[in-house]
């Protein structure tokens, strides 16, 4: 029996990570963009939000948006605030910009430190 399971297993095709597929959409699809938090706070309150409006996130993003991928490196409340999606240090986020800068979220990729 457990040869039968070993053989049905060796058969299979090899999984592929949800990681691998975002890596593969970051280097074949237009429109993408790789949302990343500093790593670091210089003194300052990582999660304080600019109240004043004047972080333009999107409209960099729709004017940079193309055949290659966007990487925007921001504090962690814009990255919030752009993709409604909380994103720990080490996290890169993927998202598909539309023509307004306005965000799908595909996925997330864990790197290395």
């Amino acid at each position: 029996m457990r040869l039968a399971l070993l053989l049905l297993f060796a058969l299979l095709p090899p999984s592929v990570s949800a990681n691998d597929l975002l890596w593969e959409k970051l280097q074949t699809e237009a429109d993408l963009v790789v949302l990343m938090r500093h790593t670091q706070p210089a003194g300052v309150n990582p999660l304080a939000r600019d109240e004043s409006g004047s972080c333009k996130g999107e409209s960099l993003i729709a004017s940079h948006r193309g055949s290659s991928p966007v990487v925007f490196v921001s504090h962690r409340p814009n990255i919030d605030l752009l993709s409604l999606e909380l994103i720990d240090e080490g996290e890169l986020l993927v998202a598909r910009a539309n023509e307004n800068g306005e965000l799908t979220v595909l996925g997330k990729i864990k790197v290395q430190p």
